[in-house]
């Protein structure tokens, strides 16, 4: 009994110990805060990688065929499109798109065509509005299943 006796006392001290440790390293040694908010430069670099996925959102829900073959760039609301369409018209059509996403201020195109046939037979008089422009994707993507 003597033996468990010492045991359980050595133990005891060692956990107050042990203790008195780790308290000393909770100590508060500086209230100032070395934390600093982002610089503009970083926000802006944000919000630019936030309206190119948007224009990319867009330009996927749009009738412009190969919209993955398109670069999208983007510096303080100026979007820079680039790579190849079918035609001029779905350049025209990309770049009509591009411009329809809230908070992009101009839009610049250096794409080229590929020389294909255009997508539909009577493009000139159109104008389609963002919401047709979702809803003719949804329909594609609910036939495709």
């Amino acid at each position: 009994m003597l033996h468990h006796s010492i045991f359980r006392c050595l133990s005891g001290a060692f956990l107050g110990a042990l203790a008195m440790a780790s308290l000393q390293g909770c100590r508060r040694t500086d209230m100032v805060s070395t934390w600093v908010p982002p610089s503009p430069a970083s926000t802006m670099y944000v919000e630019d990688g936030v309206l190119a996925s948007r224009v990319r959102a867009a330009l996927i829900l749009s009738p412009v065929q190969h919209s993955i073959d398109i670069n999208i760039e983007s510096h303080q609301g100026v979007v820079l499109l680039s790579g190849t369409a079918a035609d001029k018209t779905q350049m025209d059509v990309a770049v009509f798109v591009a411009q329809t996403v809230p908070s992009v201020n101009r839009v610049d195109s250096v794409m080229f065509s590929t020389g294909a046939e255009p997508a539909t037979a009577n493009l000139s008089s159109y104008a389609p509005s963002l919401d047709e422009l979702r809803a003719r994707r949804l329909l594609q993507s609910t036939q495709q299943f």
